[in-house]
């Protein structure tokens, strides 16, 4: 990336213009002024930031000091303590490939749960939750899987429990993998690493009652494997009552 400067006082017009091979944009400084520090968000067009910053101006919670969070485990030597095939005591653990969006697939390696021997482990409550989300850290879309079956992860797989107000878990979940918060995610972060510190600014809807049982009951047919994820963008847009052409603009 290139940055051009000019030491000047800006004039009443003043612009900021993005070129690249693809696009030509102009965007008003006061965008980055207003972000989170003054970041230059270059990957998104004004059209997007409309539909983003319609979406904040909404009322809505986030992540921040509304969940608990834990890493997956660092063993310090898998070849020691993983093993493809369970063997007494052993139990299955999750890396960032077996998540899939809403659930997981069958675990590929199995361990002997010891914490005093592991290099970095959580606290067993997070792992034992009763129920907690499991999401890739290396990964440039949000991919989130729910657990009540108190599993364990590596440190490929980190762990959400929320605690929003009013706000189940499965509907949570719902809005962590739609396609609204995937759009978000892309335009304002575009990275290869989904940090807690960027998922903590994601806004998250307050949804009426009926959109927040019918995302709940939806969660529980895509848990089991069900392909209802536009069904779920569906109750999303309408709840929050998108037009056509913004809804065109996310999709795309």
């Amino acid at each position: 990336m290139r940055l051009d400067l000019r030491k000047a006082k800006p004039d009443a017009d003043s612009s900021i213009y993005l070129k690249s091979d693809s696009k030509d944009i102009r965007i008003l400084p006061a965008r980055f002024a207003s972000s989170k520090n003054s970041i230059f968000t270059t990957s998104m067009s004004e059209d997007e930031y409309r539909v983003i910053d319609k979406l904040y101006s909404m009322p809505h919670q986030t992540l921040r000091n509304n969940a608990d969070w834990a890493l997956g485990i660092v063993t310090g030597d898998n070849r020691r303590y993983l093993a493809d095939i369970a063997e007494s005591d052993m139990e299955p653990i999750y890396r960032g490939s077996d998540i899939m969006p809403y659930l997981l697939r069958p675990a590929t390696s199995y361990i002997r749960f010891d914490p005093a021997v592991f290099q970095q482990v959580a606290p067993a409550t997070k792992y034992r939750a009763p129920e907690k989300l499991i999401y890739r850290f290396i990964c440039n879309r949000l991919t989130f899987a729910y657990d009540n079956r108190q599993a364990l992860t590596l440190n490929s797989a980190n762990i959400l429990i929320p605690k929003l107000a009013g706000y189940p878990v499965k509907a949570t979940l719902c809005l962590l993998n739609s396609k609204l918060l995937q759009f978000i995610f892309a335009r304002k972060f575009n990275t290869r690493k989904v940090l807690r510190g960027d998922l903590e600014q994601l806004p998250l809807p307050l949804l009426p009652p009926g959109a927040l049982h019918n995302l709940e009951l939806l969660a529980e047919r895509a848990i089991i494997g069900e392909p209802v994820a536009d069904a779920i963008d569906n109750v999303i847009f309408a709840a929050l009552q998108f037009s056509k052409s913004e809804i065109d603009l996310i999709l795309s």
